[in-house]
């Protein structure tokens, strides 16, 4: 009879009825606790049925600890507090990570992290400030701005002055650059969104001058520091505190 090797969902379909089924269950990586977690996931998903659940072989470790916030400023504020939390009680910043789906996650990061005087390292992307689509799309702000352009509703302008750049509301289909570089200018609208309800009068010199200070608040990468990364370039890697962001349905 034939062997049949499978880890998770079989990839091919085996004709022989008399064929083993031999399950790779064990997992040496991760603590019973974040297995435990994974195996919740993967039970929702619509092949469950097929699949296997884990098993740790690791000693058991800190819980898995599940919070929720109303946005993300929020969410990035605990996170870069809850870092300095585990610094002051022994943990290296090096040895922490906050995960995220796609690199279009990080300026709010960025800059909880500069406020909180956390060093930080980004690792498979550069930090939000220093991306091409970014910069170029600052710098049409302030032209814009210099030249004396606008008096109109704020976002408006945004949106007018990023058209040049091909942006668009909606986001495009796929992923990918493309869908990444439109996150990153669609964070630019976001921000505009918000300096807009906390000052009424605000204008494109305004958001140029808020554009600024969130750079310069973010603008000090260092080796030694907590890693910002995509869940793809973190693969295989392995931290003491883990902060998986994002988790919500339509993002991850």
């Amino acid at each position: 009879s034939s062997t049949a090797i499978v880890a998770g969902v079989t990839p091919w379909s085996v004709s022989n009825a008399s064929a083993e089924r031999h399950e790779l269950v064990r997992n040496y990586r991760s603590t019973p606790q974040i297995v435990a977690a994974a195996n919740a996931v993967f039970s929702k998903a619509p092949s469950a049925n097929e699949g296997v659940r884990l098993q740790s072989q690791q000693e058991p470790g800190d819980p898995v600890t599940y919070v929720g916030y109303p946005d993300e400023p929020a969410e990035a504020n605990a996170v870069a507090s809850e870092i300095a939390l585990l610094h002051r009680r022994g943990t290296p910043f090096k040895e922490m990570a906050i995960l995220f789906r796609i690199n279009a996650q990080s300026e709010a990061f960025e800059e909880a992290l500069g406020e909180h005087g956390i060093p930080y390292v980004m690792r498979g992307g550069e930090g939000f400030f220093r991306r091409a689509e970014v910069r170029q799309a600052i710098a049409l702000l302030r032209g814009a701005a210099r030249a004396g352009e606008g008096g109109g509703e704020l976002v408006d302008e945004v949106r007018s002055v990023l058209a040049s750049m091909a942006h668009t509301d909606e986001p495009p289909a796929g992923a990918g650059a493309v869908r990444d570089r439109w996150e990153s200018l669609h964070a630019i609208v976001s921000m505009a969104t918000d300096l807009a309800e906390s000052d009424a009068a605000a204008d494109l010199t305004a958001l140029v001058a808020d554009l600024d200070r969130r750079a310069e608040q973010a603008h000090a990468p260092a080796a030694d520091g907590v890693t910002l990364a995509t869940l793809h370039s973190a693969k295989g890697l392995e931290w003491d505190a883990l902060f998986y962001v994002g988790m919500h349905e339509g993002m991850m």
